[in-house]
């Protein structure tokens, strides 16, 4: 079997306590393969927001919304990246792209030549749209060609129900078998 080689790891960021968790475990990563780190964050613009709108206040230079969008997640990746005191030896990338968030994450990782993808479990989106559309997730998970890790939140439920499954008897060591 020959040894796994990873170069550059692309870590998602929607800037929630998920992200922050992925950001961090994928600096662990980045640090023991010696791997250059591609940090993302991608924002859909709302559809109901014609693509050239232009906005400004009277008397000042007017903007497009996705100018000021972009402006935005400029500032909030510098603010995301400041709490890093174990990025200084890394090579970093930063990219902010626009578009669906699965289908811009699987591009970036294969125009950055990643082999690994690292992301929260779950970001910033609501429980109804999760339902109605499927998480950026559960999407980059199954269409990935490269290994995707998820970082799940230690708040989850995932550590009861694991709790819970390791307390239960297998069948043959004092619990009933099931009935028909």
């Amino acid at each position: 079997m020959s040894a796994v080689e990873v170069q550059r790891i692309l870590v998602a960021i929607d800037y929630s306590v998920h992200a922050r968790r992925a950001f961090d475990y994928a600096v662990g990563l980045a640090r023991r393969f010696e791997a250059a780190l591609v940090v993302l964050h991608v924002w859909e613009r709302p559809a109901y927001l014609p693509e050239g709108l232009v906005v400004g206040p009277p008397g000042q230079a007017r903007r497009t919304v996705a100018e000021l969008i972009h402006e935005n997640a400029e500032r909030e990746m510098t603010q995301f990246l400041l709490g890093c005191r174990l990025c200084e030896r890394l090579q970093m990338d930063v990219v902010l792209e626009t578009g669906e968030p699965a289908a811009a994450i699987l591009r970036v990782a294969a125009a950055h030549d990643c082999a690994l993808i690292v992301m929260g479990a779950q970001g910033n989106t609501g429980v109804l749209h999760h339902l109605i559309l499927g998480s950026v997730t559960d999407k980059v998970v199954r269409l990935s060609p490269v290994p995707v890790i998820t970082v799940p939140d230690p708040r989850s439920g995932s550590r009861r129900v694991a709790s819970a499954l390791r307390r239960v008897d297998p069948p043959g060591r004092g619990s009933d078998p099931p009935s028909a």
